[in-house]
């Protein structure tokens, strides 16, 4: 299986992910983005506003970037934040 690496990038900083994954495919890496950004959030205990220039960037085994997902689009997709 390859292996993602889902890097924490927030607006010029970028926060590696050393160890990544190994998953089946694209599809697994962006759903586990989606778990990830939430696990991100609960633990850091920060809210929609603050996290709105979060984003993964996910990188394959050879440092090609192959997805980037903003935290406010899982957000979206889960209604975290909107009432």
């Amino acid at each position: 299986m390859p292996a993602y690496y889902f890097h924490i990038r927030d607006s010029d900083t970028l926060i590696r992910d050393p160890d990544g994954l190994e998953l089946p495919d694209i599809d697994s890496a962006r759903a586990e983005c989606k778990n990830l950004i939430l696990s991100v959030l609960r633990e850091e205990q920060i809210d929609e506003e603050q996290s709105a220039n979060r984003q993964f960037q996910v990188e394959d085994e050879t440092g090609r970037t192959v997805l980037l997902v903003p935290f406010r689009l899982a957000l979206a997709a889960v209604g975290v934040g909107r009432r």
